[in-house]
């Protein structure tokens, strides 16, 4: 007896019955398809680097060897904390001002008629 085809989505929410181990293969095909991908892009830049000079245009091979050189230095993590801490207090800042600044032109009918473009 053949297998029969997933089933749809509207299937699954109007709660008709579904193989058990559809979901599974779902997540692995979505896994493998994602993989792939990876790897053609990471295909597509080794072959790009290969006509450029490496202070253009390294190659993956290259970048791993100085990222994992980079990451064994004492002072990385001290570093990417500080780094990662100034980009959160930018965002910060900005929604800070940005989300109350957003509402009160948003709420405001003259302060939407002199931003718009017509």
């Amino acid at each position: 007896m053949a297998a029969s085809p997933p089933k749809t989505l509207a299937q699954e929410v109007a709660g008709a019955p579904i193989r058990p181990h559809a979901a599974r293969e779902r997540r692995f095909r979505l896994f493998m398809l994602r993989m792939g991908l990876l790897a053609l892009l990471v295909g597509v830049w080794q072959i790009a680097s290969l006509g450029a000079p490496a202070f253009v245009l390294p190659g993956p091979a290259r970048v791993y060897a100085a990222w994992s050189s980079l990451v064994a230095t004492p002072s990385f993590w001290n570093d990417f904390g500080i780094t990662f801490w100034r980009v959160f207090m930018g965002f910060a800042i900005a929604a800070v001002v940005g989300v109350p600044l957003g509402l009160v032109l948003g709420a405001s009918e003259s302060s939407a008629n002199s931003s718009s473009r017509c």
